[in-house]
């Protein structure tokens, strides 16, 4: 399995992320602690991962780019892939500005965000690869409160033939000390059986 990292800019999007029950901040960053839900809420950060095809992720990003915040593009995701057919990892998160920044300066994009990112993948028979750990999750200045930004931070992964069939589940944590809040989202692809040639 290869991971690569891409950078891309940054841009905001009305997104509405659903709030749930957050677990201790210390229990989250646990290793053996387990994220349940592709979305996720603490305090006023909000998270969500998605996994889609490479040229998928890149018309994404494009559509992205070039329309207007209020403009909502459309994210053809994947949960099932094929070996050498590589999978991106998109990362979405709002709610990141430090805890004493001035509304005024969040919203003329002047406050950076703390928040850093990690992530790990484990494989079907449980063996855990980190392969982001500690990485800035924004590249840019925090985006107002009800605004969601799309990280910068985009992974790769290629499945070849040492890896094993079957489903691969990808972890983030989300951690953003400055205001104490950390959570943790998650994902899985499936890497189907190679096809028998005729």
């Amino acid at each position: 399995m290869t991971h690569l990292r891409h950078a891309a800019m940054v841009a905001a999007l009305a997104l509405l992320l659903t709030a749930g029950p957050c677990a201790a901040k210390e229990a989250l960053k646990s290793k053996d602690a387990h994220a349940n839900e592709t979305i996720g809420t603490a305090g006023g950060l909000r998270a969500m991962i998605q996994t889609a095809t490479v040229q998928e992720a890149s018309r994404f990003r494009e559509e992205w780019h070039a329309t207007a915040a209020d403009h909502a593009p459309h994210l053809e995701a994947t949960s099932r892939v094929h070996r050498d057919q590589p999978v991106a990892v998109l990362i979405f998160y709002g709610g990141c500005a430090p805890k004493d920044a001035n509304a005024d300066d969040i919203r003329a994009r002047k406050v950076p965000c703390a928040a850093r990112l990690d992530i790990r993948i484990t494989d079907p028979a449980g063996k855990t690869q980190t392969v982001t750990n500690d990485e800035p999750l924004g590249g840019m200045p925090a985006a107002p409160e009800e605004m969601v930004q799309l990280s910068p931070l985009e992974l790769q992964i290629t499945f070849d033939a040492t890896d094993a069939d079957g489903p691969y589940r990808i972890e983030a944590t989300v951690d953003d000390p400055d205001n104490d809040r950390v959570l943790r989202i998650a994902t899985t692809v499936e890497l189907l059986p190679d096809t028998a040639a005729p």
